[in-house]
């Protein structure tokens, strides 16, 4: 008669921590180790030692009040940001517009163009960008010694930062003087030229050679051709 082997299974250990929220998560690891820990003899020998898991599990919870702690205060700093937008457009958009409104006169708008209002009528009504304004601003002056008695001269627009001359200015009349001391009124100084671009080229002769240049900017308005704000006084010796 034939007798039947009784076969031996192997047996396949299994673990899932897949899906589980954070809470759920922290909440299985640790009761998993804090196990391994309580009954060490069932499996000696677990490496990492369940003691150091244990660690590991506490190290997270830590960075997990940390990470909540951050979104508190993230969420309060938050609210403050919008509190602040809030008090902002109060205050530019009822109490600033009120008090430029009452302060035109007729179609003398200009001003408010200047501090970024639209007027009713005026390009849809829309807010202007805020763009350096000759009467407001003045030419910066960059020299570049280009070579051998030349310099080139850059012009921006301190408010705009932009090349473009300002909308209310017809040009740009440059002064200087060649030697000597530091002027401190421009009626010291020689009319140099006059250019509606950013870049001025200024020729020198050989007996300049050595000394210091002197240069201002100045904006000459558009409408009466009057003299508007100047640059700084700026330096540079002719090679």
């Amino acid at each position: 008669m034939a007798t039947k082997k009784k076969l031996k299974k192997k047996v396949i250990v299994t673990v899932n921590l897949k899906g589980l929220s954070e809470a759920k998560f922290q909440e299985k690891v640790l009761a998993m180790a804090t196990s391994a820990h309580d009954h060490s003899d069932a499996v000696p020998g677990l490496t990492p030692e369940p003691d150091d898991v244990l660690a590991m599990i506490k190290d997270r919870e830590y960075l997990i009040s940390e990470r909540n702690a951050l979104r508190d205060k993230l969420k309060t700093i938050t609210e403050k940001i919008h509190q602040a937008d809030s008090e902002i457009k109060d205050v530019i958009t009822d109490q600033w517009a009120k008090q430029v409104q009452n302060s035109i006169i007729t179609d003398d708008y200009g001003k408010a163009l200047l501090l970024g209002f639209g007027i009713k009528g005026v390009d849809n009504g829309h807010s202007s960008n805020i763009v350096g304004k000759a009467k407001t601003s003045f030419p910066f002056i960059r020299v570049e010694i280009g070579g051998s008695l030349h310099h080139i001269l850059h012009f921006r627009n301190n408010e705009s930062k932009k090349k473009k001359l300002p909308p209310d200015a017809k040009h740009i009349n440059i002064y200087q003087q060649i030697g000597g001391t530091e002027p401190t009124d421009i009626s010291q100084m020689i009319f140099l030229g006059s250019t509606t671009t950013a870049k001025y080229v200024n020729h020198f002769k050989s007996e300049d050679r050595g000394k210091t240049v002197f240069y201002i900017a100045v904006y000459i308005d558009r409408k009466t051709l009057k003299p508007l704000n100047q640059s700084f006084v700026t330096s540079a010796l002719v090679n």
